[in-house]
């Protein structure tokens, strides 16, 4: 007997720890006399009332209840019901003024408890989280030997303040603390649940390390090793990450953390397998842009001599156009192919998904796309490709310090590579001290130019823009009208463009420079420049920008007429049976960088180092260097329009 009561008292004295603050000294509270037989027939009359749902005649019988019999055994019955009733009606200020009272009373009751949770709740709705959590204290938790509905919503509410409050051990332990009140198995998986999701979504690394291995944590400890694994991993400390993964995989091993823990081993396993002679290649083989991808593959191919007696082993997985399967074909190089570089994505969302990917695997990865931000992404990220900063640099330098152009206006579609050119544009115009007078854009799959010109030059709103204008031009017209030949309504064309800019830059392709080029003719504006993008580089801009056509600028990398560009065709057109294109000469010139890297590489970071140090080998068109930021430094041509062809720009 003496050794139960001590177990008892061990389970006391161990759940009076884990509560939410030490309880305060209070002065005793005393039992209050019992009702009469007539207090005891006034507050059944009320109950009574409460269950016929008359719930505000019930409420004034309880409360000429409370202040005719203040202080007898069932009073406290009443404040409770009060409080109740209001709670039921979302009244929780009314509601825990009076399970505040039970709980104030110097008068011992039955339902004090029950009132200090119910008063919780109601300044947790109520948003008063500070006397929430003192509500709670007051309540007297029971040890946890059985089922206790009351004491694990005690807990749960407790948790879920203090998780607001960024208390989140504290908040964990009470979730855990709420488990030991619970039997039935769903009530404590869902628990679990909740535990396990305050570890994976605001435990930080400093407090996983403290709770890992703690047995008051145990119900956690799978979640919170493979969150301390994860982040360990992603600072590639391989060893360290692998530990944590290791015991998962050993003590929980049916568990989805092990199954989590093993794909992850298997990854840190291959960062000691690399294969020197693999290079992984991501690009969209399917799909809307499978035709740039195979442009671009056949370029890697013939600089890799791959039909030929090549060294280099390519593992080219289609990345579908779609970025999780990217990301998946990223791990797939890594572990399966042990590959010691990536090449790929050349498109934006999956350019992305690989490039992190590889970043977080320590794996150097060469993408091709234009995405703002790529190279930022970690020190094993680079390009090749000609981004917007580049491009635009060296065509404002040309238009403003070659060509003298000072005031500018610009046409672009409300799209990402709209946006993305016309923003570097307008900086460098800034930055170079010119001025932008005029911007609008169109939707992406607009046809009829029209009307973003007209608002452009100022004649779309002809009454709010140029009223008084307008008004004299009008009465001049008039006057000029004969009677016999009089015009019932002015021409369209009485109010002239206002073009004060010297050049208009549109970043979009041939065809919609096409339509806005015979639209700018249709609104009478022909003395500009047309500024463009590497889009133009194609042998339809000369028919497409019509009376324009030997008046425009844009700038790309040498054009693949250029004499530097033959000697990469030669080799090329046996191959493959045409002449390539700028796609095939990117993917030349990227799997160029990897094998002259590959020259002074055993490992992906003396492969990363090797690849940052590419200085002037001989590409497709032009001499390839890697620069400081990570970016192929490219010499990048102002080019127009001369005699239907492609020419470099005079400067």
């Amino acid at each position: 007997m003496l050794q139960k009561k001590l177990t008892l008292l061990i389970l006391v004295l161990f759940f009076v720890s884990c509560s939410t603050t030490p309880k305060k000294e209070e002065a005793p509270k005393t039992y209050a006399p019992r009702a009469t037989e007539k207090a005891l027939k006034d507050y059944r009359e009320a109950v009574a009332l409460y269950k016929s749902k008359n719930h505000s005649e019930s409420l004034k019988k309880l409360g000429r209840f409370i202040k005719i019999y203040p202080r007898v055994d069932i009073t406290d019955d009443a404040y409770y019901l009060i409080g109740q009733i209001y709670y039921d009606k979302n009244n929780f200020f009314k509601a825990a003024q009076f399970w505040q009272a039970i709980i104030d009373s110097p008068l011992i009751s039955e339902y004090h408890d029950r009132a200090a949770v119910g008063a919780a709740l109601c300044y947790y709705q109520l948003g008063h989280h500070e006397d929430s959590l003192k509500s709670l204290e007051k309540y007297n938790f029971p040890p946890p030997i059985q089922e206790n509905a009351l004491a694990a919503q005690a807990f749960e509410l407790s948790s879920k303040i203090k998780l607001i409050r960024k208390q989140t051990v504290s908040a964990l332990r009470d979730l855990i603390s709420a488990m030991g009140y619970r039997r039935s198995a769903s009530d404590i998986k869902a628990l679990e649940f909740k535990a396990n999701d305050i570890v994976k979504s605001y435990f930080n690394q400093d407090q996983l390390n403290d709770i890992v291995g703690d047995a008051n944590f145990e119900k956690v400890d799978a979640a919170a090793r493979l969150k301390l694994g994860i982040l360990l991993y992603d600072q590639k400390s391989w060893t360290q990450a692998g530990i944590q993964f290791q015991i998962i995989k050993e003590k929980y091993a049916l568990s989805e953390e092990a199954k989590k823990a093993s794909e992850y081993l298997a990854l840190i396993d291959s960062q000691n397998k690399v294969d020197v002679s693999a290079i992984g290649v991501v690009l969209p083989l399917t799909g809307k842009s499978s035709t740039h991808g195979y442009r671009v593959l056949r370029g890697i191919q013939l600089a890799t001599n791959l039909f030929g007696s090549s060294r280099y082993k390519l593992a080219i997985v289609d990345s579908e156009g779609n970025p999780d399967i990217a990301k998946k074909a990223v791990d797939r190089l890594v572990s399966e192919d042990h590959v010691i570089a990536i090449i790929g994505d050349v498109a934006g969302k999956t350019s992305q998904a690989v490039a992190q990917r590889a970043q977080e695997l320590g794996v150097p990865c060469l993408t091709l796309s234009q995405k703002q931000g790529l190279t930022s992404l970690g020190e094993f990220v680079f390009r090749n490709n000609v981004t917007p900063d580049m491009q635009m640099k060296t065509l404002v330098h040309q238009a403003m310090t070659i060509n003298g152009h000072k005031r500018f206006a610009i046409l672009f579609p409300n799209d990402t590579y709209g946006t993305e050119y016309a923003t570097a544009f307008w900086d460098y115009v800034l930055l170079n001290g010119g001025e932008i007078v005029a911007a609008q854009s169109y939707a992406p799959e607009e046809t009829d130019f029209r009307e973003p010109i007209q608002r452009l030059v100022g004649t779309f709103y002809l009454e709010e823009d140029r009223g008084k204008e307008l008004a004299i031009r009008l009465n001049e017209w008039k006057k000029e009208q004969k009677p016999k030949t009089a015009r019932e309504k002015p021409p369209k064309d009485l109010m002239p463009p206002v073009v004060d800019f010297d050049a208009l830059f549109i970043p979009d392709g041939p065809k919609s420079l096409g339509q806005i080029s015979s639209m700018l003719v249709y609104n009478e504006i022909s003395n500009i420049t047309l500024l463009g993008t590497n889009l133009w580089n194609s042998s339809q801009t000369a028919s497409r920008a019509g009376l324009f056509a030997e008046n425009i600028l844009f700038v790309d990398e040498p054009s693949v007429s250029a004499s530097s560009f033959k000697d990469f065709a030669s080799d090329f057109q046996p191959v493959f049976g045409y002449a390539p294109s700028a796609s095939e000469a990117q993917g030349y010139d990227s799997a160029l960088i990897i094998i002259n890297a590959l020259n002074s590489a055993q490992s992906r970071k003396s492969m990363r180092d090797a690849v940052s140090s590419v200085s002037k080998i001989s590409g497709a068109g032009t001499l390839i260097s890697m620069g400081p930021n990570r970016e192929v430094e490219k010499s990048l041509f102002p080019l127009t329009i001369k005699a239907g062809q492609i020419v470099k720009a005079s400067n």
